[in-house]
């Protein structure tokens, strides 16, 4: 598989610890203040439970524990990047606890580098942002994970779930 990325784009960066990662712009579709997450019993670890978004139930992720990383903790800084992952005809809507938002970045396809093969997938690439790289996250290969399939099934029985919004 040929490695390839768009001449240019624009991505919301977000802070896991001291690392760097990258959503496109394109799949955010809002960012929330750390709620109030009510927690779903027998869920997995990275599954921190769900979040009332404009009347509907998203289900948030900790996005530090789906990529291995320590989990996500509470401090006035954390967000909830509520992002749209593609599925069959249509979409869901997560929510992805972040220990920080930082900023938007144009980042040239020329800039980006192949990720690294142990991954686990769930990066589209590497770029650099002056002395720092910045992880390009992979929001389809997300939901596939092991610990993401449950997003997908669950998701799908609500009755909203594959519907997009305009």
């Amino acid at each position: 598989m040929a490695f390839s990325q768009p001449a240019t784009d624009r991505y919301l960066t977000l802070s896991l610890g001291s690392a760097v990662f990258a959503v496109s712009v394109h799949r955010v579709r809002e960012i929330l203040d750390d709620l109030d997450i009510t927690a779903i019993p027998h869920a997995s670890a990275a599954m921190r439970g769900i979040v009332d978004v404009r009347g509907e139930a998203v289900t948030a992720w900790d996005l530090g524990v789906v990529l291995g990383l320590d989990a996500v903790a509470h401090t006035r800084n954390t967000r909830i990047v509520i992002v749209e992952l593609r599925r069959g005809d249509g979409l869901v809507l997560a929510g992805l606890l972040a220990d920080a938002v930082r900023e938007v970045l144009e980042i040239e396809g020329g800039n980006v580098q192949p990720p690294p093969r142990d991954c686990g997938g769930m990066l589209r690439g590497v770029a650099r942002d002056g002395a720092r790289f910045v992880f390009l996250l992979d929001m389809d290969e997300i939901v596939r994970s092991k610990d993401c399939c449950a997003l997908a099934d669950a998701a799908g029985d609500a009755p909203e779930a594959g519907e997009a919004r305009s």
